[in-house]
């Protein structure tokens, strides 16, 4: 097959009309009439790919990133992009990059998702205009020092209104309720149903049960639900669980707090799971889940069931810092997590 039959082909299915203006898209190097033999598919077209393909007598790398980003006013072997393109001539290797067309109809992300067993996708350009969030860039790349999916984010923004200082202001949260939406160790319950399912003695049903609990641990309805009940303070549970997310919030605003555990929601499943797994759920990721502290717990709690958001009354903000457990007649401390540092800070 020729290189332009090949390119016919990619580009039936992502036109180089969808790419965006800034992309280098297409063929970028080599000869349309070229005999393709054997293709390499990458990522990126990096010196070490390039020597793969001549010790392998590749015809055409199709690659997701361009090679070419902007103007090349050289093509010599002192830079690193200057030596590619010079072995790729040499050896009649063709280059050509699908880049942000492809991304346009999904294509990498539909590729990454099945990999990693995603589901109930969103189009993240429509997900952040729903939320009046402008997205800035991205990346994504592989690595052979990374042996998982890692994702990052970085977001910005400014205060709408009035920023609450709630170490100022902490005599007025004396006595406020605190709410905690969604259940106890969410994410490590999903996260163990995948990832340890051959060392777990449950029915393979139970477990896409507790898997599914990844689809719900967006807390933006949850934090928005609360801004408009007027709440000022809340902090969303993460890494170090609930009793992290306690711990921290308590030195946030400086105050003490007394917190139920029999209050504290937990799926059955993540009582199990934990026992065999022999972690203690208190201190297991968290994510879907969200401390808010307000002055009308119960007004909230019923809020959050009319949206189809579980919610519970764990607590009350106190004077001084002890942070205490309440279980029936014992009383017990919260205490700092291990590698937690101490909070400064709004």
């Amino acid at each position: 097959m020729r290189c332009d039959e090949i390119i016919q082909l990619l580009e039936k299915k992502a036109p180089i009309e969808y790419a965006m203006d800034w992309d280098h898209v297409g063929l970028l190097v080599g000869r349309r009439d070229k005999e393709v033999h054997k293709l390499m598919l990458v990522v990126d077209v990096t010196e070490e790919i390039v020597d793969a393909a001549v010790a392998q007598n590749v015809d055409m790398i199709v690659s997701h990133h361009p090679m070419i980003f902007g103007k090349v006013d050289r093509v010599n072997d002192e830079t690193v992009l200057g030596r590619k393109i010079l072995k790729l001539i040499e050896h009649g290797i063709a280059c050509y990059a699908m880049h942000t067309n492809f991304d346009t109809i999904g294509g990498m992300a539909k590729e990454a998702a099945a990999m990693l067993g995603l589901q109930n996708m969103e189009v993240l350009e429509e997900t952040a205009s729903s939320l009046n969030v402008q997205i800035a860039g991205g990346h994504s790349e592989v690595s052979d020092k990374v042996n998982m999916p890692v994702f990052s984010v970085t977001a910005y923004g400014n205060c709408a209104g009035e920023l609450l200082d709630s170490r100022r202001e902490k005599d007025t949260l004396y006595g406020q309720d605190i709410v905690m939406t969604g259940y106890m160790a969410l994410e490590s319950t999903g996260v163990a149903a995948v990832q340890h399912r051959e060392e777990l003695s449950f029915a393979p049903g139970y477990l896409a049960g507790a898997a599914d609990y990844l689809q719900e641990l967006s807390v933006v309805k949850h934090a928005q639900i609360a801004l408009e009940h007027g709440s000022a303070v809340m902090h969303d549970l993460s890494e170090t669980g609930v009793f992290g997310g306690l711990w921290e919030l308590g030195e946030k605003m400086q105050a003490g707090m007394e917190i139920e555990a029999r209050n504290i929601p937990v799926h059955q499943e993540t009582i199990e799971l934990s026992e065999q797994l022999e972690q203690n759920p208190y201190t297991m990721q968290s994510a879907g889940s969200l401390l808010v502290v307000t002055r009308d717990g119960n007004g909230l709690v019923h809020r959050y069931e009319k949206e189809g958001i579980h919610a519970a009354l764990i607590g009350k903000v106190m004077p001084g810092h002890d942070k205490v457990l309440l279980n029936r007649d014992e009383r017990r401390f919260i205490e700092q997590p291990r590698g937690m540092k101490k909070v400064k800070g709004k």
